[in-house]
Formats: C-alpha cells, sequence, structure tokens
C-alpha cells in the first residue's frame, strides 16, 4: 500500500536520523489532542514532546517535500526548565493539552486559533509533580497523583489568578492515601466516584461532584490471597459501553476475581424478607452477664446474603468478623473492621465459606486461639449440638480451609430448652464457654445465652452448666431468635446476632 510518492527515484546524500529507536528510545506517553497524536518522553529527550500532522496520526514529518514547514506539518518542543523534567502523562481536554512532568504541571498555548508548528508556547503552571500513574479527566479538570504519591490534586484553571492551580484533594484526609497510591480509576455512574489502589491493598474513593462541590473519602478493604494484599494486581474492569457510563464490574486480586456481581451501586437495597443485623451490648463487669447493657449500634449485612444470619465471630484484634448463613445458604462470610470491635465501620471482605456439605443447619463456628483450626456447630431444634473442625494451613485464613476428622458429638444441649441452638462462645483460657438458644413460647420466641464451665481447658466434655441463663428480650433490642454470642477480648464488651423473620 502506497501511502505518498516518492520524491525523486535517484539516491540523495540528504538524510536524518528518527528520534525513536531501540537505542535512543521510545515515547512512554500519550494522547490525542486537535487532530494530531502528541507522544512524549524518551529515554534520551525526557522532557520533548511531539505532535504528529493534523489528521495524520502515523506522520510526524517536521515539513513537507519541499522542506517547508506548514500549519498542518508534525512539531516537536523540548520543555525548558531549571532542572529535568521528565514527562510523564498527557491530558487532553476541551482547549487545553495538560503535561505533567516529575518537577511540574505545564500547558502549551498558541497566539492563533489553533497550535502549529510555528505557534506554540509551554509555560509551566504548578510546580508539584507527577508520579507516574495515569490521571483522570473528570470534566474540566484533571485528577493527578503527586510524585510522593500520596496526594490526589485537582489541575483546574483559575480565572481569579488567570492561570491553572492544583489544589490538594486530600488536605482533610491526609492519612488515608498512605503508605502510598499506586492506581486510580473514575467511575461515572450510579455515584461519581474516584477509585484508588494503596500499595497495601486497602481501596480509598474519592466521590468527587466538582459542580455541587462535593469532595469526601472512604476506604475499601478488598479480600486477596493475604491479609493485607501485598503486592497484590489490581484489575479494573469498565460496564457496558453500549450503556454510556463507566460502571465499575469487576475487581481482580492476584488473578482472583472478587467482585462479579457489580455494577457497585451504593444505593441497592437489600430484597431480603429477614433483616440480618449484627447488635452490641455494653457489660459494666467484664465477663459477667448479669451486667449489660444495649449500645444502640449495629450493622446490616442483608447486601451480601438474603438468609439469615446464624454465627459470628472476631479476630482477636477486633479487625476481622466472620457472619454465618444458618439458613440454606450454610456459608461463612468474611468482614475487615477499619476500627476494631465497632461493627458499624465492617467492611464486606469479599470471600464466603460454604459449608453445606458437612452441617446440616449451621448453628455457630468459633476459631481456636492460634487461628488454625475452625469449629463447626451444627444442629437444630430436636438434633443437639454437632461440632466438626477444619484445620487452616494459614492462620485465620478461610482460604486455606481443609477438612479434618468429623468429631462426634460432644455435649448435648438440647435439654436445657425445647427451642433450637444457634450460638456458642468460648473463653481465651479454654475454661469457660457460652451457649445460645430460644425456646417458644405464646409471645413467640424467647432468645436466652447459657453459661457453661469446663475441668479441663478445651475440653467441652468436661462441661458442667454454671445454672446461669440470660434472657435478652429485656434490653429491647432487635431480634427474636439468637443466632449468636461474642465478647471482646476482656469480657466487657457482649455481642450477640439477632434474628427477627417478621421483618
Amino acid at each position: 500500500h502506497v501511502k505518498k510518492a516518492f520524491a525523486d527515484t535517484i539516491a540523495t546524500a540528504d538524510w536524518r536520523l528518527g528520534a525513536w529507536s531501540d537505542t535512543t528510545g521510545w515515547p512512554k506517553t500519550g494522547g490525542f489532542f486537535e487532530q494530531r497524536l502528541y507522544v512524549a518522553s524518551t529515554d534520551d529527550q525526557s522532557q520533548t514532546l511531539w505532535g504528529s500532522q493534523t489528521g495524520d496520526f502515523e506522520n510526524f514529518k517536521p515539513d513537507d517535500d519541499n522542506n517547508v514547514v506548514e500549519d498542518d506539518d508534525a512539531l516537536d518542543f523540548t520543555l525548558s526548565a531549571d532542572s529535568v523534567n521528565e514527562i510523564r502523562w498527557l491530558s487532553a481536554g476541551e482547549d487545553t493539552l495538560a503535561i505533567g512532568t516529575a518537577g511540574g504541571e505545564w500547558v502549551p498555548s498558541a497566539s492563533g486559533i489553533v497550535i502549529t508548528p510555528l505557534d506554540i508556547t509551554i509555560r509551566r503552571q504548578t510546580t508539584h509533580g507527577s508520579a507516574l500513574v495515569a490521571p483522570l479527566r473528570v470534566d474540566h479538570v484533571v485528577l493527578f497523583v503527586q510524585r510522593a504519591k500520596r496526594k490526589i490534586r485537582e489541575f483546574v484553571f483559575n480565572f481569579e489568578f488567570d492561570s491553572f492551580l492544583a489544589p490538594d484533594m486530600t488536605r482533610l484526609a491526609q492519612h488515608i492515601t498512605a503508605p502510598s497510591i499506586d492506581v486510580m480509576a473514575f467511575q461515572q455512574e450510579p455515584d461519581s466516584l474516584v477509585w484508588t489502589v494503596r500499595s497495601d491493598g486497602v481501596m480509598p474513593t474519592l466521590t468527587f461532584r466538582r459542580d455541587e462541590d462535593v469532595v469526601g473519602w472512604a476506604r475499601h478493604f478488598i479480600g486477596g490471597l493475604g491479609s493485607l494484599n501485598e503486592l497484590a494486581e489490581f484489575t479494573i474492569t469498565g460496564g457496558s459501553e453500549s450503556a454510556g457510563v463507566n460502571q465499575i464490574t469487576s475487581i481482580t486480586v492476584d488473578g482472583v476475581e472478587l467482585l462479579t456481581e457489580g455494577p457497585i451501586d451504593f444505593d441497592d437495597t437489600p430484597t431480603a424478607t429477614a433483616l440480618a443485623i449484627v447488635t452490641q451490648i455494653i457489660g459494666s463487669a467484664g465477663w459477667n452477664l448479669a451486667q449489660a447493657s444495649y449500645d444502640e449500634k449495629n450493622f446490616d449485612f442483608s447486601v451480601q446474603t438474603t438468609s439469615t444470619s446464624g454465627a459470628i465471630r472476631f479476630q482477636d484484634d477486633g479487625i476481622k468478623m466472620w457472619v454465618g448463613d444458618s439458613s440454606g445458604a450454610d456459608e461463612i462470610l468474611q468482614y475487615r473492621l477499619s476500627t476494631p470491635w465497632d461493627v458499624t465501620t465492617a467492611i464486606y471482605d469479599g470471600f464466603r465459606l460454604d459449608v453445606s456439605s458437612v452441617v446440616t443447619v449451621l448453628g455457630s463456628f468459633w476459631f481456636k486461639p492460634d487461628g488454625l483450626r475452625l469449629y463447626l456447630l451444627g444442629g437444630q431444634t430436636g438434633i443437639g449440638g454437632k461440632i466438626l473442625q477444619y484445620n487452616l494451613s494459614t492462620a485465620w485464613d478461610l482460604r486455606s480451609a481443609t477438612d479434618a476428622a468429623i468429631s462426634s458429638d460432644v455435649f448435648a444441649l438440647t435439654p436445657l430448652t425445647q427451642g433450637g441452638f444457634g450460638a456458642f462462645y468460648m473463653r481465651s483460657d479454654g475454661k469457660k464457654f457460652w451457649a445460645g438458644g430460644h425456646s417458644t413460647g405464646p409471645g413467640g420466641y424467647d432468645p436466652q445465652i447459657f453459661a457453661f464451665s469446663m475441668s479441663t481447658a478445651w475440653d467441652i466434655t468436661t462441661s458442667t452448666y454454671d445454672g446461669v441463663v440470660l434472657n435478652v428480650s429485656p434490653f429491647g433490642v432487635r431480634g427474636e431468635r439468637i443466632g449468636d454470642v461474642h465478647f471482646s477480648t476482656d469480657g466487657t464488651v457482649m455481642f450477640h446476632v439477632g434474628i427477627d423473620d417478621g421483618i
């Protein structure tokens, strides 16, 4: 295919070396602006910008065949600065091409209507410097990560100063981007969100609505193969282009797709007929059920499941929580808490363990103190408690769970009440445990928690009933049946899951 005829058929002594090659380097960034393809920053010329001929994106010839430079010919420009300014990104807007370098932010201009090879000036606007992270163009502004990767700045024109400025978007939450921001992506629908990925795997989001002057930060913990997702590679894919929106529909961590139920929509309302909640209760004396009061705090996890809940567990430091389904699904859901022991800060971790093959109904579960064993309590009215166990090759990581020998029934709980049992908690010294169940009366379910002691630590066959029972109904907490119970490490805070089938 002939694109342009040769100027002559005889040899010529006139020649020139191209700016790009395997020895001099190739452009590292680029973008389209005013019908030109702009590329920039090679190994030898890190501060140079090249623009193609107008409407001919593969043609970077700087003049015509007669060596005459015309307005539609290709162009190049080297930034003049007092220090090395490697060009790291280009972002084209309605009438401006923003240029981000390691030492500042620049904007080209022309005295005429458009930029031409003979009419171009590039001036530095701000001196913040940019990291090697792709910027985001949101309407008339550019969001870019500053060189230290701790701040996200908004590159925007200011009419008062008649210049571009770059205010800090993390000014009111400077801690939220630590240790560093590695990736950014923009979601237009259903909410205007800037998704970022930190180097430790946490995903802060920036709600950005400049037309309403709304800027706010939040954090999202995404479950990976490690406790902190260190060195994980994140891939964020967009939604349907035919819909005219950009929606985050899947997130992949270390090759494992965690979110496939997208698009992400925080306005979604659960369609469950039963409400599953975690309720928090404060005790004035450690490990004493006789002193308790409702803390007015709860967390609704119906978004993750339409089944009722049957169990809850916390990691010893209170930063991880597990909740079980006991109706149909028989799964254990995993959550992270940004504030230890505060269930209002819980975030779904993206992983659930299916135990339906080993228990008919998941009543409860708990962990050995070293986190290397998971115990399951299965049973319902008339069956009693059946305890099984999983071995964990990695402590507190349900992804490493493997089937272990199934235990026989070790302690009958049914004689204490005519209702079902679904709660089990063992104290860290292995000398005491609590079991929660319910009885059925004229007014409905009567949720109760029973206390037991063990003469031999961690051996529930040596258990004896303490004769202490707590009826949780007088606290006025939501929930007609007891799902599960848990204590904080010092025994001053007791949590229980309430289940209300009437909602």
